[in-house]
């Protein structure tokens, strides 16, 4: 039987961390948008839950890491990244990708309306 490819995305998950490389950023809490894609290979869907992956189990993943404090846009998207592929560990992953945007830019002198970083791994 041939297996079916299977991309299931979380978009623009909005919430305020704790991130950023000055401490004020981190004390204020910075808006961010998060968008969490997964692909993966599954042989049979038959209308089952079990079949697939939840995108209300990424939801919480996404909700629990943003609660943690964080330096780097890129260190929460691996983060992201290695919590994802170990919380679906029983799916046949093939890639992981994560975009994060960060709209708020604290530098005055800034012409930038947002910052953004994206991170993928295939497995």
């Amino acid at each position: 039987m041939n297996s079916m490819l299977i991309l299931v995305e979380v978009s623009d998950f909005r919430c305020r961390a704790a991130i950023g490389w000055y401490p004020e950023e981190r004390i204020i809490k910075t808006d961010l948008l998060i968008t969490v894609q997964l692909k993966y290979r599954v042989d049979e869907i038959n209308d089952e839950l079990g079949n697939v992956i939840d995108y209300q189990e990424i939801n919480n993943l996404l909700h629990a890491l943003t609660k943690k404090e964080y330096k780097l846009l890129e260190t929460l998207g691996e983060e992201l990244i290695n919590t994802s592929f170990e919380k679906f560990n029983g799916y046949a992953i093939y890639e992981i990708s994560v975009e994060i945007v960060k709209p708020q830019i604290f530098n005055k002198n800034s012409d930038t309306k947002s910052h953004k970083v994206f991170l993928s791994k295939t497995f």
